[in-house]
């Protein structure tokens, strides 16, 4: 697998956007339903494949308002042979990049608390706490609250 890739932006008829709902099933401790996904309003989603031309290698998507200077990240993948990469770094280069294109300041997350690895990223490339809030998600897990100036 090549592991330079670069961002496309998806729409719901895209080649890549079952692989992305099938990653998601596959992968995320809380998938979502796919009518979570189809009814997305990708006038306030972004939906941004990582791929190499021939792999998708990850994928973010994001919530946004017009307007606003905060974009919220609601989910970000990438295969876990490519974590811990300096890929994994490119890839979020690309999406800081893409979001600063539409003049977005800042970016907001919640990951859980557990979750140390993606923890430990997102620290790494620049993301600073702004509260925990304990069982935030349906199973009681605690969350952190995060955000980065892009």
């Amino acid at each position: 697998m090549n592991t330079t890739g670069k961002i496309l932006a998806l729409t719901k008829d895209h080649e890549l956007w079952r692989m992305v709902l099938d990653l998601d099933q596959a992968y995320f401790p809380r998938p979502w339903k796919d009518s979570d996904w189809n009814s997305l309003d990708l006038s306030r989603h972004q939906v941004w494949a990582y791929h190499d031309g021939d792999h998708l290698l990850g994928f973010t998507l994001l919530a946004t308002n017009p307007g606003d200077e905060t974009a919220h990240l609601l989910k970000i993948f990438i295969h876990s042979e490519l974590r811990g990469t300096k890929t994994s770094e490119i890839f979020w280069q690309y999406v800081a990049e893409s979001l600063r294109n539409l003049n977005f300041k800042y970016v907001y997350l919640e990951v859980e608390e557990s979750n140390e690895r993606a923890r430990r990223f997102y620290e790494k490339i620049g993301f600073q706490v702004l509260r925990r809030v304990k069982s935030y998600y349906s199973d009681g897990e605690a969350a952190e609250m995060l955000r980065l100036t892009i």
